[in-house]
């Protein structure tokens, strides 16, 4: 990024409209553990709030690089290309992984607002070895554990425990903490493994290893603690092509070395899990009526 265009986004920075989010704050500012000394923070958005047209034009340039022509990148299409970056983290005895994904979509920009929209996209559903489930905390719950509860933030705000499994290797629990916000032109939602659950008697922070028995049943191992995720996806209004929304997604979790003994099993299928969601979310914004993709 060039020196001006870091220079605006800076300043526009100080003002940034998405500041109230406390998640949000807490993982681009601080970050997440992946089992080290330090926190792993996520990078802050390419494209903030208030650029003008031109300004835009440049950062979706560098974003698309040279990997694709401007034009490509930007196409009403649920093929359109996107931009994948992943790399494996090491601090002390924490191991972990960050990727950030960028696309561009074409449709409304208040259904990045609506919860079972976020959740979807979100989600690791797309390869059948993947499981999840999961409940939200209500405000008894919450006050239990001395969490402060404001019921005026229901419709932004949760914590939910939830459990996944990893292609019968591992299986993970957590109570994940979200946050949404809107601006005038973008959605930020944000979610971070809740460090305060890490021993909860409830709803603890773990992870398992997962075998199988001589009999082909698969058996699981003693807990561990799990030390930390945290994700936000923006999606920003463009000032052109018309309709069309930049979506950005950052994501940071410790991966312990036990989860597949070292290999790059979850690296090596992140791409085809991106590449799903990103043609999901298009489509959807296409049958939800809010954009028709070109031919």
């Amino acid at each position: 990024m060039t020196a001006s265009l870091l220079l605006l986004a800076a300043t526009l920075l100080a003002a940034d409209p998405h500041a109230a989010n406390p998640v949000y704050a807490q993982l681009t500012r601080t970050g997440v553990s992946i089992g080290g000394s330090e926190d792993q923070p996520l990078p802050a958005p390419t494209v903030v709030d208030g650029l003008d047209a031109q300004t835009q034009e440049k950062l979706l340039a560098e974003i698309a690089g040279q990997a694709y022509p401007l034009a490509r990148f930007l196409k009403n299409s649920a093929v359109a290309p996107h931009i994948l970056k992943q790399r494996e983290l090491s601090e002390g005895d924490g191991r972990g992984r960050t990727l950030s994904v960028w696309f561009v979509a074409y449709g409304d920009l208040d259904q990045f607002f609506d919860k079972d929209f976020r959740s979807h996209m979100l989600s690791a559903d797309d390869d059948p070895e993947v499981a999840s489930q999961g409940s939200t905390l209500d405000a008894a719950q919450l006050k239990s554990r001395n969490i402060q509860w404001n019921a005026a933030n229901q419709d932004v705000e949760s914590y939910a425990y939830g459990t996944m499994s990893l292609w019968k290797k591992v299986k993970v629990a957590a109570t994940v903490h979200t946050f949404s916000t809107r601006s005038d032109d973008s959605v930020i939602f944000a979610a971070m493994v809740a460090p305060k659950f890490v021993d909860d008697r409830e709803f603890a922070n773990r992870w398992w290893p997962l075998t199988k028995s001589a009999a082909g049943a698969l058996e699981t191992g003693e807990p561990r603690p799990y030390s930390g995720m945290g994700t936000y996806l923006k999606a920003t209004r463009l000032a052109a092509p018309q309709g069309a929304l930049l979506v950005e997604w950052h994501l940071v979790f410790a991966e312990p070395h036990g989860w597949f003994d070292g290999a790059n099993l979850l690296g090596s299928k992140v791409p085809a899990i991106v590449q799903s969601r990103v043609r999901s979310v298009r489509r959807e914004l296409t049958v939800g009526g809010k954009a028709k993709p070109a031919p």
